[in-house]
């Protein structure tokens, strides 16, 4: 059933920028940048996907591109609620995205103690799912405002 409504709120886009915000008032952005002008894919998560799910335990977005998916949170300074809605949402829908690199993002407006978040059992959880290497990849990522993705 999950797959039904991913495909029913997904949107084909090829524009060379597109600009995600958080829906909840924040400032925090994810900027899409596609310079190719390759087809991608956009999926509301939490407003389409999750509509009828009272709690917000869901990310906000996904991009779908030809190789990868990436999760997206836009939030305000509650990081471990966004590793946990990220979790969530990867856990219940990877099975979805089969072949395709899993990717998490987080954006935040404050990030108060970046260092304290990683060595929560969500977090490991998390960079496990996405496969994180540190220092090699780029698949589990955590930024303050604005993050700017090169698909």
């Amino acid at each position: 059933m999950i797959i039904e409504s991913i495909d029913i709120c997904c949107i084909a886009f090829n524009d060379r920028k597109k600009t995600l915000k958080d829906k909840k008032g924040g400032n925090s952005k994810y900027l899409i940048v596609n310079r190719k002008l390759e087809e991608f894919h956009q999926i509301d998560i939490e407003e389409c996907v999750y509509k009828n799910n009272s709690q917000d335990t869901k990310c906000d977005f996904a991009i779908k591109t030809a190789n990868s998916v990436f999760f997206i949170e836009l939030k305000g300074s509650d990081v471990k609620q966004g590793v946990n809605q990220l979790l969530e949402t990867i856990k219940e829908t990877k099975h979805c995205f089969q072949n395709l690199q899993l990717n998490a993002r987080l954006i935040v407006s404050k990030f108060p103690k970046p260092d304290i978040v990683r060595q929560r059992k969500e977090y490991v959880e998390l960079a496990k799912l996405v496969k994180f290497q540190k220092w090699k990849n780029k698949n589990l990522i955590i930024k303050q405002n604005n993050y700017i993705e090169e698909l």
